[in-house]
């Protein structure tokens, strides 16, 4: 039973559970069920769901749909729905050697993901981004370069994610990103700084910061090494979707 005060009960169970997955608990762990935790913390299904909600927002947890929630591993396996802020708490133990860091002239496209005028003057930063002591991504973030809208080197390194350290020096508060992904073949720099041959095909993101009135705050370029990043997606159909099939007599059978 959770009786601490001045603390919601959710928020109760929430640090129990987030104790037992660090000191109890391995990756891919199942959790009890929903029904069994509701016993053995004394509260409310409700209360039950709003704390694993939690955890698995933070990344720590993941749900498979009709078996139940599972811990989640510390490998480079992302198997879990992806969130923003899920991310957002993973990436701050990894560490990052800056590149480059220098002003330049925003190129349309990158004038274009940040809303601003060709040629403006943008922050460029490029780091190889490190998980125990392997590069796994190579970053390029573009931010406009005045003293309080540009990311900073020391922000890459500073133990919490670059647009945290950005939001509060605009007084901006995160909302989303919006992300494409494609495949690209990676040439130098880029392989260099990845350990891998020219013309060996990877997975490249282009991300864009935005507030909740959608104003772009940072533009991101990502390129991630082929053998030490895995992404995992649960694809979810929500409740009360119909999908309605038609037989098409002129398309072949998968």
């Amino acid at each position: 039973m959770v009786t601490q005060s001045g603390k919601s009960l959710h928020h109760q169970v929430m640090e129990d559970l987030l104790r037992r997955i660090t000191v109890e608990l391995s990756g891919d762990d199942m959790l009890p069920s929903e029904k069994q935790l509701c016993a053995e913390y004394g509260v409310s299904r409700i209360t039950i769901r709003a704390a694993i909600a939690k955890l698995v927002d933070r990344g720590l947890l993941f749900r498979k749909r009709g078996v139940g929630t599972f811990v989640t591993r510390s490998d480079n396996s992302s198997n879990r729905t992806f969130n923003l802020i899920g991310y957002l708490d993973e990436i701050q133990s990894h560490t990052y050697d800056i590149v480059c860091d220098r002003a330049i002239p925003a190129s349309e496209p990158i004038a274009k993901h940040l809303d601003l005028s060709t040629g403006q003057d943008v922050r460029h930063i490029r780091s190889a981004v490190k998980r125990n002591g392997e590069v796994i991504t190579v970053s390029d973030s573009y931010t406009p370069d005045t003293a309080q809208a540009r990311i900073t080197a020391h922000d890459f390194n500073a133990g919490v994610p670059t647009f945290h350290a950005l939001s509060q020096r605009l007084g901006i508060k995160l909302d989303h990103a919006a992300q494409t992904l494609c495949a690209t073949a990676v040439q130098k720099p880029y392989s260099d700084l990845l350990g891998v041959a020219d013309g060996t095909p990877v997975i490249k993101a282009d991300r864009i910061y935005l507030t909740r009135d959608d104003k772009p705050v940072q533009f991101v370029e990502i390129r991630y090494h082929p053998e030490r990043f895995q992404l995992s997606v649960d694809l979810i159909l929500r409740e009360n979707t119909t999908l309605n099939f038609r037989p098409d007599s002129s398309r072949n059978s998968i």
